[in-house]
């Protein structure tokens, strides 16, 4: 009986392909597992902003220029404006909004249809919305 050398050679592309199929598939996982981090992070930081901005404005309201103090120590001015002109309140409450509906598509997707969670993050970012709070992020940091 002489063995044949063609099957072990079957044998090693087939657990060659199983292994490279399994390392892609780990890759993928990887990668949806980075972006879903990234995209949840963003989205908190979006909403945070949101929160930050309306406390803000409800403390200067309510604030009397003689008393009041913002958690920073600094005395609010009534004539307040943002650092930025590119983020008026409602962009940022339509970032907020449209964040609030790309986190459900992406919760409630990722592990059945990635594709379908992918896709709704890149027209989530390519948003004007989305572009404008980066613009701000960005305008901030330096």
């Amino acid at each position: 009986f002489e063995r044949d050398d063609d099957d072990d050679d079957d044998d090693n592309n087939n657990s060659s392909t199983s292994s490279n199929r399994k390392r892609k598939r780990l890759m993928r996982l990887c990668a949806v597992s980075c972006m879903c981090l990234k995209f949840y992070s963003f989205a908190a930081y979006v909403a945070l902003c949101f929160i930050d901005r309306r406390t803000t404005a409800t403390a200067l309201d309510n604030a009397d220029d003689s008393a009041a103090t913002v958690e920073n120590g600094c005395i609010p001015k009534k004539n307040y404006s943002p650092p930025s002109s590119l983020l008026s309140d409602a962009m940022l409450l339509k970032g907020v909004e449209r964040s609030r509906m790309c986190v459900s598509t992406v919760s409630t997707f990722t592990a059945t249809n990635v594709d379908r969670v992918f896709k709704s993050v890149n027209e989530y970012m390519a948003g004007k919305s989305v572009k404008a709070i980066l613009s701000f992020q960005e305008e901030i940091l330096l």
